[in-house]
């Protein structure tokens, strides 16, 4: 087992810091809605990330792996079709109209994010500060990063860790290194974000009774 040196622990943790402060000006600088524009940042990202570790795809797309890794997504969606069961019996449902880009949500930035912070981010951050605090300080980026941390919003105090993308990213880092595959978390993520378009057709209520898991200010699921 490797020693990590003292230092790294720092510079991992500054590097939680300052990856999503540099993110939100990046997505900022691209003209379209804050989420788009982040989905379209993070997909060039993920472009260049395979470019460069494109000997290892198979082993991260293709290769199998136990199907124990699928639990967490099928148990997130249980939860979601109980939930929806369940809330009926105490009012009538309050449905609403599921939007294009939520299909978008559940499809394209699940497989761009997780390349972005399990790939890259998590992969420098767990070879500078080993598996554990690299996958705490990689699952942290993760959940900053959907909260736009501009300079002016963290002098004015209003950036926060919202608990459902830390918990989210903190169980991708969990499969991806137990795993070694991508698709696990590709896939919980995925889940994670059909909650939503399932909650606004089914019962909206949900997403406000949830809504202490996520922050407004987030930018993409």
């Amino acid at each position: 087992m490797s020693v990590v040196a003292r230092w790294h622990y720092p510079a991992a943790l500054l590097l939680t810091i300052a990856i999503p402060i540099v993110l939100a000006y990046l997505y900022i600088a691209i003209p379209l809605q804050t989420w788009l524009a982040a989905a379209l940042a993070n997909s060039a990202l993920s472009l260049l990330l395979l470019l460069c570790y494109r000997r290892q795809l198979y082993t991260w797309f293709l290769a199998q792996h136990d199907l124990r890794f699928y639990i967490p997504a099928l148990a997130v969606l249980l939860f979601c079709l109980l939930a929806i069961f369940g809330a009926s019996f105490y009012a009538s449902p309050l449905r609403g109209t599921v939007a294009i880009h939520h299909y978008l949500w559940l499809s394209w930035i699940p497989v761009v994010e997780e390349i972005v912070f399990r790939l890259g981010i998590g992969g420098w951050l767990r070879q500078l500060a080993g598996n554990f605090w690299g996958s705490y300080c990689s699952a942290l980026c993760f959940a900053l990063a959907h909260t736009m941390p501009t300079w002016a919003r963290l002098s004015a105090g209003e950036i926060g860790v919202p608990v459902g993308p830390l918990l989210l990213g903190a169980v991708c880092e969990f499969l991806f290194v137990r795993s070694g595959s991508l698709r696990p978390c590709i896939v919980l993520h995925a889940v994670c974000n059909a909650s939503v378009p399932l909650f606004v057709y089914f019962d909206q209520r949900w997403l406000a009774w949830l809504g202490l898991l996520f922050q407004t200010s987030s930018v993409s699921s």
